[in-house]
């Protein structure tokens, strides 16, 4: 006797399989679950969506988050509990995009760092792009300047209000 689990066609090579297969492939198929099979399929399908369930649940805390925020503005730090504003843009040496420089520059902010609430702590913290600081920490988070826009030009001068830094905000605890 053939038995098919998927597929009529994957009759592994025999004949007496092949003949049944094209046999029910033109009467259509005759499948009749056994007893204990309607269960089996339930029980795999409930445990599936609730690994499914779980996995979203773990992800869906990420570890890092990325905020942009414009000069003399603040945002919030998703899941994080503060808030960080940027308060000023303390130096920019970084190499125009269209030229070839021996360093790369750098370019040193200066942000307030805020617990949300009324009496949260705030900080006020001095990061740069490519020396030292280039991040700190902050109630069990560690806060990286990864980017700042724009980029200079040499044919172009920077309104100092266009200024927007992008933050790279990870937990490494307290």
């Amino acid at each position: 006797m053939c038995q098919y689990i998927f597929l009529d066609f994957l009759a592994l090579g025999r004949s007496d399989c092949k003949y049944q297969a094209a046999r029910r492939s033109i009467s259509g198929p005759k499948y009749e679950p056994r007893e204990g099979e309607n269960m089996k399929l339930t029980a795999a399908i409930l445990l599936l969506t609730i690994f499914t369930l779980f996995t979203f649940d773990i992800n869906a805390q990420p570890r890092r988050s990325t905020v942009a925020v414009q000069i003399h503005n603040e945002k919030n730090v998703p899941r994080a509990g503060f808030r960080i504003k940027f308060v000023e843009m303390v130096d920019d040496s970084r190499c125009p995009v269209d030229t070839n420089c021996v360093w790369a520059g750098n370019a040193k902010v200066r942000i307030e760092v805020r617990e949300t609430g009324r009496h949260g702590e705030t900080q006020t913290l001095e990061l740069n792009s490519n020396t030292q600081p280039t991040s700190v920490r902050f109630k069990g988070y560690e806060i990286k300047l990864i980017d700042m826009t724009p980029h200079p030009r040499s044919n172009m001068r920077i309104n100092r209000n266009g200024f927007v830094a992008k933050f790279e905000v990870r937990r490494v605890g307290r």
